[in-house]
C-alpha cells in the first residue's frame, strides 16, 4: 500500500485521524486525483506524468498499490474528515475549486505556488487558503506583510521547522503568525514527541 491511495486514506480514518493531508493532480481526461508526485515513476515504476494518462489507466496502475482515490471520492467517502490539500498542478485549479466548493468548511487548499492560489481565488473559490511558500518567506522577512495577508486570503502558514539555517519553530515566530491571524502547520513531523511539542 502506498501513500495517497484509497487504502491509506481509509487506514488513517480508521486510526482516528481528524485531518488528512494530500496532493492534487489532474489526469489527461480531467479528473482530480490524490497523488503526490507529478509523475508515476517512484510509486508505480511508470515514467509518464499524471497529466499524460487517463484516470482509468491510473486506476489500473494503482490497483495493486492500495487503489486510486480521486478528490471527489475522498470528500464524499470520508465526510467526517478535514482535508489539507496541496494543489500541485496549475491546470487542476479550476476543477479542484469546483469539487471542494461544497466542502469548503472542512478543506484547506494550499500550494507552494502563489499563482495557483491566486487562480483558485480568481475563479470564485471562497474557502480557506494556506499561504504560498513565497508569501511564507516574505512573512518571515518583512514586518509589513501581515497587513497584506487578509487581501491574499491566507489563513494558515505551512512551513518546515527549519528553512536553511533559520529556525521557524520558535515561540517568537509562532506569536508573530498568531498576531497576524494565522495558524501554523509544520511539516514533515513524524516523531510523536516532536508533534506534541509543536
Amino acid at each position: 500500500v502506498v501513500e495517497n491511495s484509497f487504502t491509506a486514506v481509509a487506514a488513517a480514518h480508521a486510526a482516528g485521524a481528524a485531518y488528512i493531508e494530500s496532493d492534487c493532480h489532474l489526469t489527461a481526461d480531467g479528473t482530480v486525483v490524490l497523488f503526490h508526485d507529478a509523475d508515476l515513476l517512484r510509486v508505480t515504476g511508470d515514467a509518464r506524468r499524471v497529466s499524460e494518462i487517463t484516470v482509468g489507466e491510473l486506476e489500473d496502475l494503482m490497483s495493486a498499490r492500495g487503489g486510486l482515490i480521486t478528490l471527489a471520492q475522498a470528500l464524499e467517502g470520508f465526510p467526517g474528515v478535514r482535508f489539507n490539500l496541496d494543489v500541485k498542478a496549475k491546470d487542476a485549479a479550476a476543477e479542484v475549486g469546483r469539487i471542494v466548493g461544497p466542502h469548503a468548511h472542512r478543506v484547506l487548499l494550499t500550494s507552494f505556488s502563489h499563482r495557483i492560489l491566486g487562480r483558485i481565488r480568481a475563479l470564485g473559490y471562497n474557502g480557506p487558503l494556506g499561504m504560498s511558500q513565497r508569501d511564507a518567506a516574505l512573512f518571515l522577512l518583512g514586518p509589513r506583510l501581515p497587513r497584506l495577508l487578509p487581501r491574499r486570503g491566507a489563513q494558515r502558514l505551512q512551513v518546515p521547522q527549519r528553512y536553511g539555517r533559520i529556525n521557524l519553530a520558535t515561540r517568537s515566530y509562532i506569536e508573530k503568525a498568531h498576531a497576524a491571524g494565522l495558524r501554523i502547520d509544520y511539516w514533515v513531523v513524524n516523531n510523536p514527541i516532536e508533534a506534541e511539542r509543536l
